[in-house]
């Protein structure tokens, strides 16, 4: 654990890791539908697109907290609406509660491991001794 906290508090490593979110974000975005049209809350694509790609981008150039925490309450928000939307997909869709649980356990754990290296890649120094 010392090893891994070690190499992950380095900036470059960092910095590296914003660059291939931000490469892989936008990869996803303009393969999946673009930057025409609206998401399915209702906001025009383009802002779903152009905020977390400025967040990543000036999180890869300066790599300081106020971006992280840009980026960090963008993360908490995604979380939050999937929240809500698994709860209306059960609501409206399902039969068996319990089995459209059990089928979004592996998104659950996607984005709460994804929300820990989050976490542990802020640019807040750890105390490794």
């Amino acid at each position: 654990m010392y090893k891994i906290l070690k190499c992950i508090s380095n900036k470059t490593v960092q910095r590296i890791f914003y660059f291939t979110l931000s490469l892989i974000y936008n990869l996803l975005i303009f393969l999946n539908r673009g930057i025409k049209g609206y998401s399915s809350i209702g906001i025009p694509f383009i802002w779903v697109w152009i905020i977390p790609t400025i967040i990543l981008i000036g999180q890869t150039i300066f790599n300081n907290k106020t971006g992280w925490w840009a980026l960090f309450i963008l993360y908490a928000f995604y979380v939050i609406w999937t929240i809500i939307s698994i709860t209306e997909c059960i609501k409206w869709k399902c039969d068996a509660v319990i089995e459209c649980l059990l089928e979004s356990i592996p998104l659950w754990i996607i984005l709460f491991a994804f929300g820990w290296f989050l976490y542990l890649i802020s640019p807040y120094r750890w105390k490794i001794k």
